[in-house]
């Protein structure tokens, strides 16, 4: 075979060969780091088990209707948003569904629904369970009032997904901004149906299916630095806007058929990293109040700043 014979051989093997792409990650230097997959993921830690249990958590003071929410549209669909391409910004989701958004900690009241969330934990992984990012929201309760919001409780922040620059004491923070939403199928007892709404009820009961959005709101954390730290130094001011509880109708099939629970929800979490020393102001301030469907126009008229 001719040199240029084995020449050419070589590149349609090396050209057959299936590419994968590589993903790229910032160290706290501002280093690239190199992996090739990864996912995002939520845990959902309940309060506690409720059967026959009388516990000391805070009851919540019901709504009997949710104005402005209920009908609102809902999917069960995972929210998928495409990996960007503009360097200095990045976007990643995940969803995740949960059974029994309330419970009852005396089984004998209605008055005691509260709410059966203690953690959520959502987290960023690199190839084989390298933590990329890992953050801990817990629910702080009104009481009376029905309205509960999260707070950013923890942050494990190792590697940006944001570029961030390299040069001096600037450019190695982002921003990051954490979007929440919480939608909601619940059972309400139908009309005509013969049930005491003061005490729970069989599932034998007619019922109507109802759906809302319980509330869809932004945590920013501002100037966040990614190191190797245990967790990031945050203050405990970091609270997202308010979320709805099921309305009281809701809370008769919280009964010895379903544990004592009721209500089946989604839960779906959007984080965003910018750079503000890559993209401009205006940029930056847009790419966090895009909804994902917004975000591909949007990223490809982002020009870098100087």
């Amino acid at each position: 075979m001719s040199k240029i014979g084995g020449l050419l051989f070589i590149l349609i093997i090396v050209a057959s060969r299936p590419s994968h792409a590589q993903l790229i990650s910032y160290n706290k230097d501002g280093n690239r780091i190199k992996y090739g997959k990864e996912s995002t993921t939520i845990t959902i830690q309940a309060a506690q088990t409720p059967v026959n249990v009388r516990s000391t958590a805070t009851p919540l003071s019901l709504p009997s209707l949710l104005p402005g929410v209920i009908g609102a549209g809902f999917s069960i669909a995972k929210v998928l948003i495409a990996q960007q391409q503009e360097k200095y910004t990045a976007t990643y989701a995940a969803s995740k569904t949960g059974i029994g958004l309330l419970f009852l900690t005396d089984t004998a009241s209605l008055q005691s629904a509260a709410l059966n969330i203690k953690i959520v934990e959502i987290e960023r992984l690199m190839d084989a369970g390298k933590t990329a990012m890992r953050m801990t929201l817990v629910p702080a309760v009104e009481p009376h009032t029905g309205l509960f919001r999260f707070r950013v409780d923890s942050l494990f922040f190792p590697y940006s997904k944001a570029k961030i620059k390299k040069w001096g004491k600037y450019g190695k923070t982002v921003d990051i901004s954490v979007d929440i939403k919480l939608e909601a199928y619940y059972k309400e007892i139908a009309s005509g149906s013969s049930g005491n709404r003061k005490n729970p009820v069989s599932d034998t009961v007619g019922f109507t299916l109802k759906n809302s959005v319980l509330g869809e709101s932004t945590i920013l954390l501002s100037g966040i630095a990614p190191t190797y730290q245990e967790t990031v130094a945050l203050d405990n001011s970091h609270y997202s806007g308010w979320f709805q509880t099921l309305p009281t109708t809701a809370i008769p099939f919280a009964n010895v058929e379903s544990d004592w629970k009721t209500g089946w929800y989604t839960l779906t979490i959007t984080v965003k990293e910018a750079n503000p020393y890559g993209i401009t102001s205006k940029q930056r301030s847009d790419f966090f109040s895009a909804t994902s469907g917004d975000l591909s126009t949007l990223l490809k008229s982002f020009v870098p700043s100087k």
